[in-house]
C-alpha cells in the first residue's frame, strides 16, 4: 500500500497530490534502470477515493510507456484498469496481450477475502 505522503526539500513531508504522483511516474519513466512505472506510487489524496484511481491511471498511460499496475481496492476498480486500458490498447490487443499487472494479496492465514477475488475476477474474466 503506498503511502499518502511525500517529503520533498521546499514543503517538507505533506500528504500527496495528483502532481505528486505524475512526477513519480515521469521519474520512473526517464530513469533507464527501472522497467515499470508501477501502481500506487504515492497516494494522492487531493482527489476523491471513488474517482482516484482514474486519474492515477490515466497518468500512467499519458506520462509512461512502461508497464504498469491496475487497482485492484475493489473489483469495480480493477474493472476499470481493465476497461481504461482497452481504451488504449484496443480490446483484441488487451484480450490477446498483457498490458496490466496487479498483486493478489492472501491474507492470513492464507484467505483471500472479497475485494481480492472480486479484483482477480475483474483483472483475469476467462
Amino acid at each position: 500500500m503506498a503511502l499518502p505522503f511525500v517529503h520533498d526539500i521546499d514543503k517538507g513531508r505533506r500528504y500527496a497530490t495528483i502532481e505528486d504522483f505524475e512526477n513519480f511516474v515521469k521519474l520512473a519513466y526517464m530513469a533507464p534502470g527501472i522497467h515499470h512505472s508501477g501502481g500506487t506510487v504515492c497516494e494522492p489524496v487531493d482527489l476523491p477515493v471513488n474517482k482516484r484511481h482514474y486519474d492515477m491511471l490515466y497518468s500512467h498511460f499519458k506520462y509512461s510507456d512502461k508497464p504498469l499496475m491496475g487497482s485492484v481496492t475493489h473489483w469495480r476498480r480493477a474493472q476499470d484498469s481493465v476497461d481504461m486500458a482497452k481504451i488504449v490498447f484496443g480490446d483484441e490487443f488487451v484480450d490477446q496481450n498483457c498490458v496490466l499487472t496487479s498483486l493478489i494479496n492472501v491474507n492470513s492465514p492464507l484467505v483471500f477475502d472479497g475485494t481480492m477475488l472480486g479484483s482477480l475476477k475483474g483483472l483475469c474474466p476467462q
